[in-house]
């Protein structure tokens, strides 16, 4: 007797469809070119300063900077406990630390921890205006904006249940509230909470296309599509198992599946004009964060403590 965990079927050199444990659902799965760079344990989220890549690396307290020519790991910077989001503000890193309840603010040149900064318990997502970072304090239902010169905290926001992933529109802070199964709207000049928009379950990473919202509900395994003028939700995409964290490459949205079965471990390609999945992208395990670098998707491996570097798609 033996435990059967997936079937798979080879159709071209890059593509292979594969039926998931359950039986359940036919997976399309692109296999192609990759660089996979080993970090340090638990890699969440990731963010390009212009040359360089930064990885947060939640189970080792730590932060890796990735030479994205050279595909090297050049530096690593020692931060607060459980760092889990990070952010570039055009000089600074700013990272959240889940469990110190605090936000480090790393130089990017010199890679030393500039200052840190408390904030609010259980410091998530993070999301950078121009002028202030902002931060989701998950356990207070909560934002700290923070200037982003002086690292002082000039204003605290309440919005819904368990806010996560943030993200900037240009005038409005996005929170994705995953204890409420709503978005919330912060307009950044008068942190007022301007609208609440409904979308899946427990909403975690979420990204602007410059027109819309795309939000990862992790619950329900589907993204939300929200535009940012009605406030309304125009399209709800199916994706893989648990999607985390998003990103936007100027045509495709990108979302990390984070619970592979087997060896689905998964990124989606979304068309953010027709809302069709274009690929699901096989990666490593638990692939938790997405950044782009202007040419290459990058995915952190959350699972098997590395970054995928995908190097094409063959059409």
């Amino acid at each position: 007797m033996f435990n059967l965990r997936e079937i798979r079927w080879k159709v071209t050199p890059h593509v292979e469809i594969t039926l998931e444990p359950d039986r359940s659902l036919l997976v399309p799965l692109h296999r192609f070119n990759q660089v996979r760079i080993p970090v340090e344990s638990n890699p969440t989220a990731a963010a390009f300063d212009g040359t360089h890549l930064w990885i947060t690396n939640s189970g080792s307290d730590s932060v890796s900077k990735i030479d994205i020519t050279t595909n090297k790991v050049v530096a690593t910077v020692r931060v607060g406990i459980n760092p889990w989001d990070i952010v570039f503000d055009g000089t600074h890193l700013w990272v959240t630390n889940l469990v110190d309840n605090t936000v480090s603010k790393i130089n990017a040149a010199t890679h030393q921890v500039a200052d840190t900064i408390a904030v609010g318990r259980s410091p998530h997502g993070l999301a950078f205006d121009g002028a202030h970072i902002w931060v989701a304090n998950m356990v207070d239902n909560q934002l700290s904006k923070i200037d982003a010169l002086t690292n002082v905290v000039v204003a605290s926001v309440e919005v819904r249940r368990w806010p996560s992933g943030l993200a900037f529109d240009g005038s409005h802070i996005w929170t994705a509230d995953s204890g409420s199964n709503t978005v919330s709207k912060v307009n950044v000049s008068n942190d007022v909470v301007v609208t609440t928009v409904v979308v899946g379950k427990a909403p975690h990473g979420i990204c602007f296309d410059g027109q819309q919202i795309w939000v990862a509900n992790s619950q329900a395994n589907n993204v939300s599509k929200v535009n940012v003028t009605t406030n309304l939700v125009t399209a709800t995409v199916q994706v893989g198992r648990e999607p985390t964290g998003v990103a936007f490459d100027g045509m495709h949205v990108w979302v990390a599946n984070k619970a592979g079965t087997g060896v689905m471990n998964t990124v989606s390609r979304i068309h953010a004009t027709s809302n069709a999945v274009t690929a699901t992208i096989g990666v490593g395990r638990e692939p938790a964060g997405v950044a782009f670098d202007g040419t290459h998707v990058w995915v952190t491996n959350f699972g098997q403590n590395s970054v995928s570097k995908i190097l094409g798609l063959p059409w």
